[in-house]
């Protein structure tokens, strides 16, 4: 009987940690919903649903927890061609992405 930080094997069946508890699911125990939560518990900044440990923003919101709204009126598509150089590369490789 095998155990680790997200479940048990037993019998052939991964038992997710802690039992009862949806938020660790898969085959494999290899989701962690925990991850979209901010200090306060609330999930996706309370703009988005969590993912298998990521955080798929509402419309209007973006960042890791979806905690940042977004004031450009630019589809991210539109803000990427601007900041792309030639060779495909974003603000020639120094600085930050912001999804």
């Amino acid at each position: 009987m095998a155990t680790d930080l997200k479940g048990q094997c037993l019998c052939g069946q991964c038992i997710c940690h802690p039992p009862g508890d949806s938020r660790v699911h898969g085959k494999n125990c290899e989701c962690d919903n925990r991850q979209c939560e901010d200090i306060s518990g609330e999930v996706c900044g309370g703009h988005g649903y969590c993912s298998c440990g990521r955080c798929i923003c509402e419309e209007g919101w973006f960042g890791k927890r979806c905690q940042f709204p977004r004031s450009c009126d630019m589809s991210d598509a539109q803000s990427k061609e601007l900041c792309e150089t030639s060779d495909g590369v974003l603000c020639s490789g120094k600085a930050l992405t912001i999804k």
